[in-house]
């Protein structure tokens, strides 16, 4: 955001007087003044004069603005700080899961479409740890955050040559993003999504065959993302008939593009003929077995939405929309709110059904952000855009400290109470499962290394760190079956179980009898952090 780029400015304002007084030829042949007087009026400010350097810092920032060169600064800045986390932070247990897609590859799964597996199979031809996992999501992330600034720019009026960069900055002020470096399927559907918007526009000023067959091709992959891109599907022809019209549906182009997309779904389709439409079973299961709460789940779900991202973003998407409708951007308005509210409309209704995830919003947000952009330097004269603006950015800017402590070796004290606690041990957990299994499990069933789990997120950890383990879920049909298979009637395994808190758990498992043979204690500089309880369970039958 604006505001941290101007706190990194003051206190580093020698290093800029020492840049600008270096590269003062620069200067001039950009801006037209005389180097002489760049470097006297440099040397009698002395940098005590603290208007005075803002305004010299302004001037440079104008210039690498002007030059291409701020927006290409602020994406490698925010690429390197979530690699640095991405390097240091251990592995999620959503990212564990989708890694073991990549190892089990297949024409789709059972709780998503197959993107996510091909990416990470991608990645995994090249590497197998952890760092492997997150090239394609730091790769979709940046591509993305391009993406969004050529459409922020092609959509609304920019008079000031900032709407791309700030639309950029508002997205990376946001916790979530912070994220981004953990694969998701909202990833691939991000940028998939920008790319389907971005080939509407191409439609709207060429109206090529090639645009069409661009269009097809991104619905048809955003498809292969995520379910909730069949969103994108009322947008695209809301917008493309306010525009053509009733010729709309005589210009092949639109044939073709639809031609394309079902194409492209159809190892979707396959896999699911093939497994008595497992993923749809699934997400109806999922999504509207929950108990209903209307009123508690949209509010938590609103509160959610604010706090991963931002204040700014969320008020100033809300209050956006009149604003530049009454200053004559009623058209940019209209297919902004066209690709946006479809996603807010479902996730609403999900919310009021129970279930809500913050990331599901991501690509209405990241939509939202050029309107949101241009709403704040249209009104940055209020001073309570500035107010609002500094206290988001003061937010955007602890979040960010906040991830360097997570992730930091020497953060000893907090670290009993860190959010990632949960995260270790998890690959000396896998190893000691293994060998309980092979010092309890009879010979006739030394075959396969049966670890049984009752939540997909020990399932995915455990899975990730030893592939000679065989993960299923006895009491719940999941993916886990499809790739190591179904235990016979007379089996045994090793029950894992991870807590937080030195409590043992009840050891229950459906249709077996198990009994508690060891405990690991994960600890973290010298603190423990995570206790491990195995059980072995023998069926009844």
């Amino acid at each position: 955001m604006i505001v941290s780029i101007l706190i990194f400015i003051y206190p580093a304002k020698t290093l800029l007087y020492v840049y600008l007084e270096k590269r003062a030829d620069y200067i001039l042949s950009t801006t037209g003044t005389p180097t002489v007087s760049v470097a006297s009026r440099l040397l009698a400010m002395k940098l005590d004069n603290k208007p005075a350097t803002i305004n010299m810092a302004f001037r440079v920032l104008n210039v690498w603005k002007e030059n291409g060169y701020l927006l290409h600064i602020i994406i490698a800045l925010s690429l390197l700080l979530n690699t640095v986390i991405a390097m240091n932070a251990p592995l999620m247990h959503y990212e564990a899961h989708y890694g073991l897609y990549g190892r089990f590859p297949a024409l789709s799964y059972v709780d998503h479409p197959p993107m996510v597996g091909w990416l990470q199979y991608l990645a995994l031809l090249f590497s197998k740890t952890d760092f492997a996992l997150r090239i394609a999501p730091l790769l979709l992330v940046t591509a993305s955050q391009y993406l969004i600034a050529r459409i922020a720019c092609r959509l609304f009026i920019d008079k000031t040559g900032w709407l791309g960069i700030v639309s950029v900055l508002l997205l990376q002020g946001t916790a979530i993003f912070r994220l981004t470096f953990t694969m998701s399927p909202e990833l691939p559907f991000l940028l998939t999504g920008l790319l389907v918007f971005y080939s509407y526009l191409q439609i709207l000023e060429h109206d090529r065959l090639k645009d069409w067959l661009l269009l097809g091709t991104c619905l048809g992959v955003a498809g292969l993302s995520k379910y909730t891109a069949v969103t994108l599907i009322p947008s695209v022809l809301l917008v493309l008939s306010l525009h053509f019209r009733l010729q709309l549906f005589f210009k092949p182009g639109l044939w073709l593009s639809a031609l394309v997309a079902i194409v492209l779904i159809t190892p979707v389709v396959i896999w699911n003929l093939e497994h008595d439409w497992a993923s749809f079973a699934f997400q109806s299961s999922y999504q509207f077995n929950a108990k209903p709460d209307p009123f508690t789940g949209l509010s938590s779900a609103i509160l959610q939405q604010v706090g991963a991202y931002s204040p700014l973003l969320f008020i100033a998407t809300i209050t956006a929309p009149r604003t530049l409708w009454q200053q004559g951007q009623q058209s940019a308005v209209i297919r902004a709110l066209a690709f946006t509210l479809p996603i807010f409309l479902l996730f609403t209704v999900l919310s009021i059904s129970g279930r809500s995830s913050s990331h599901w919003t991501l690509l209405a947000w990241v939509l939202s952000a050029p309107m949101a952009a241009c709403w704040l330097l249209s009104q940055w004269s209020m001073n309570r855009v500035k107010v609002l603006t500094w206290f988001s950015g003061t937010l955007s800017i602890l979040t960010i400290i906040a991830s360097l402590l997570i992730i930091w070796p020497g953060n000893h004290l907090l670290f009993n109470k860190n959010p990632l606690a949960q995260l270790t041990g998890w690959p000396e957990a896998s190893a000691r499962a293994q060998t309980l299994y092979r010092e309890y499990a009879p010979e006739s069933m030394q075959g396969k290394a049966w670890i049984f789990v009752r939540n997909w997120h020990y399932g995915g950890l455990l899975g990730w760190y030893n592939s000679n383990l065989s993960i299923v879920n006895p009491e719940k049909q999941s993916a886990y079956q499809l790739w190591y298979g179904q235990p016979s009637v007379q089996s045994a395994g090793i029950l894992v179980i991870a807590k937080r808190k030195a409590v043992e758990p009840n050891a229950t498992l459906e249709g077996f009898q198990c009994k508690p043979v060891s405990q690991y204690l994960a600890s973290r500089s010298d603190k423990v952090v995570n206790y491990f309880y195995f059980y072995y369970c023998t069926s009844y039958d």
